[in-house]
């Protein structure tokens, strides 16, 4: 099995679904048919680990929610230099995705690319215009990212999920030793106190050339 395409109306991913298909390089997740809001997507525990991945691509899907045991051995990869998938360069998480877990890409040492789907805005319904409903990005777990090549990478805003105060959206050590990361922007709305609200200031040990903005969003979002 070296790849795989899914239709437009799987609701999810088993666990453990292609769990050490060693030579599975490809999978098109395709396209979403409904709003998310009627046909969530996930995808289970170990569904991916031990492929041989280059890419995931979630763009035009529902795929709300990930496993932290999706790609990696969550249980050891976020505590120990455990080698994980060496082939995985990129990831494009949904316009939904909720969060991103602990530990789901740590020690993928070659993941260099991370992207968000541009997120929707909330709308009402109008009659041929169903409602669009957008969905909250609550933050990214520890050690989400560790030891991985990421260069830049923008964060949708969050505080839509009225966080509290004392709960950090990016966790301590999501960036732990991502020595090549060099640019961080989370997107905050008009409410938003600032970044420092909502990123851990240990969310970023080992990467001493990081340069960490916030862009504030316009009142219509």
């Amino acid at each position: 099995l070296t790849s795989v395409t899914l239709n437009a109306v799987w609701t999810g991913i088993d666990d453990g679904a292609f769990e050490n298909c060693k030579a599975l390089s490809s999978i098109n997740f395709g396209t979403a048919a409904k709003d998310a809001t009627e046909q969530p997507q996930a995808v289970g525990e170990r569904a991916l680990l031990g492929t041989a991945l280059t890419e995931i691509n979630f763009a035009g899907t529902n795929v709300a929610s990930l496993s932290s045991d999706l790609f990696v051995d969550y249980d050891k990869s976020y505590t120990e230099d455990v080698p994980n998938n060496a082939t995985l360069t990129a990831v494009t998480f949904s316009k939904v995705i909720g969060a991103v877990p602990a530990g789901i890409f740590a020690n993928c040492t070659a993941l260099k690319t991370v992207e968000f789907e541009e997120r929707e805005v909330a709308t009402e319904s109008t009659p041929g215009n169903p409602k669009t409903f957008k969905v909250d990005f609550t933050g990214i777990g520890k050690y989400a990212f560790a030891n991985t090549a990421i260069e830049e990478i923008v964060i949708p805003e969050a505080l839509n999920a009225k966080l509290s105060l004392n709960v950090y959206a990016i966790a301590e050590n999501a960036f732990f030793n991502c020595g090549k990361l060099k640019s961080f922007t989370y997107m905050i709305d008009n409410e938003t106190i600032g970044i420092v609200m909502v990123v851990n200031p240990l969310a970023f040990p080992g990467c001493s050339n990081v340069d960490r903005k916030s862009t504030r969003l316009n009142s219509s979002h």
